[in-house]
């Protein structure tokens, strides 16, 4: 993981007005998320979103007043551990449980974890954009040379299992 984000996360995620530091909004995401969709495992848009969408959910308790932070911080550490879990199966990529320990560790305020929920989001856009990129000959184009009819033509000539009945 990259040693700049990890000092500058130290720092804390937001600026000296209080608010969450564009470069974790633009800057890191971007970096974070290309490594993560070429990392060896691959890191899937699925994976993050499931990730981030339990962390939101501890949020929107926080912010519901459901939960207190000192409680939500208990949750935080068992989706930290999830991603430990994770990791030692071979499912995630050492990068994206070194990107959730770091966060969960940087998350001190409610503010911190607002900025970290924007941040994580970030982070899941801009790994879709990678995938894309990379599905498409890194041309950036959705339908950059999508043969998707052709293939599924082909795959139902060659298939023994095909009915010719339904042409």
């Amino acid at each position: 993981m990259n040693a700049e984000y990890l000092k500058e996360l130290k720092q804390g995620y937001l600026d000296e007005n209080g608010v969450t530091r564009l470069d974790f909004i633009l800057k890191y995401p971007q970096q974070l998320a290309n490594d993560l969709g070429t990392a060896t495992p691959k890191l899937s848009t699925k994976q993050a979103r499931s990730f981030f969408d339990a962390f939101n959910k501890i949020y929107l308790s926080v912010i519901g007043k459901k939960v207190t932070l000192a409680e939500a911080k208990v949750d935080l550490a068992m989706l930290s551990s999830k991603a430990n879990d994770k990791f030692n199966k071979g499912a995630i990529p050492k990068d994206f449980k070194d990107f959730i320990d770091a966060n969960v560790a940087a998350v001190q305020t409610e503010k911190d974890l607002k900025s970290f929920i924007l941040h994580f989001e970030s982070v899941c856009n801009y790994l879709k954009d990678t995938k894309v990129q990379q599905n498409s000959g890194n041309s950036g184009n959705r339908n950059s040379g999508n043969n998707t009819g052709n293939k599924i033509n082909q795959n139902r000539n060659n298939s023994k299992f095909y009915d010719s009945r339904r042409r």
